[in-house]
């Protein structure tokens, strides 16, 4: 069985070890290509294939060319991190157990996992990148892929990235938070605090929530 590493950030790891995350999007490269298609003796052509004069109406603006070519479907089997059966590795920012015998995770830290003997401010931690696999401590089994536009999302999904509730005016309210004034629409809280960690990651790269790039929408329960 294949498995395969995946960097998480430390509110994440907590989410997953919580059980709030069985969800995560990864951004798709390449990004499929905007095809413009028309109509043309019946049939249906691609843009240059044939002289601007030559075309009628223009008909299905909304096809994409996936890199692995096919559907949605087709494609979600070619998904690199994985299919449905296969298992992902957790890569989290840890700290050398140089002096001590035991690991320390920075996800841990406020939490009831976390040995108080241990000052997180003078630990030395590492980057995830530097995690090998014989030290991963969370093994994750993908139950399913699916090809998405990122704000394709729905709030019950959002809700399974972990994230936290987001209401206008107020910016993010943890689970429990239920301090919020009336009058506020609670519809669409977990996807606007979903947008504002995407942005968070991703705004610097060029893949933020407005322009909606393509994602791998992968699903996966936690191995024991």
């Amino acid at each position: 069985m294949k498995e395969r590493p995946m960097f998480f950030s430390a509110p994440m790891v907590r989410a997953i070890l919580e059980g709030r995350k069985t969800q995560t999007r990864r951004i798709m490269n390449p990004q499929p290509i905007h095809a413009q298609h028309h109509e043309w003796r019946g049939k249906v052509t691609r843009d240059a294939e044939h002289r601007m004069w030559c075309w009628k109406d223009l008909v299905l603006d909304n096809i994409w060319d996936f890199p692995e070519g096919g559907d949605r479907k087709t494609v979600a089997a070619h998904c690199p991190y994985g299919v449905p059966g296969e298992r992902l590795w957790v890569r989290e920012t840890f700290r050398d157990p140089d002096t001590l015998e035991f690991f320390a995770y920075r996800a841990d830290v406020g939490t009831h996992r976390w040995r108080e003997c241990i000052d997180p401010d003078n630990c030395r931690w590492r980057p995830a990148i530097f995690m090998r696999r014989a030290d991963s401590r969370i093994t994750l089994e993908i139950t399913d892929v699916r090809v998405q536009r990122l704000q394709e999302i729905s709030e019950q999904d959002a809700q399974a990235e972990g994230v936290d509730r987001y209401v206008m005016g107020h910016g993010s309210v943890t689970n429990d938070d239920c301090a919020i004034e009336p009058g506020y629409a609670m519809y669409g809280r977990f996807r606007l605090g979903f947008e504002e960690l995407w942005d968070s990651i991703n705004a610097k790269r060029g893949f933020d929530w407005a322009s909606n790039p393509w994602v791998w929408a992968l699903t996966f329960k936690k191995r024991d």
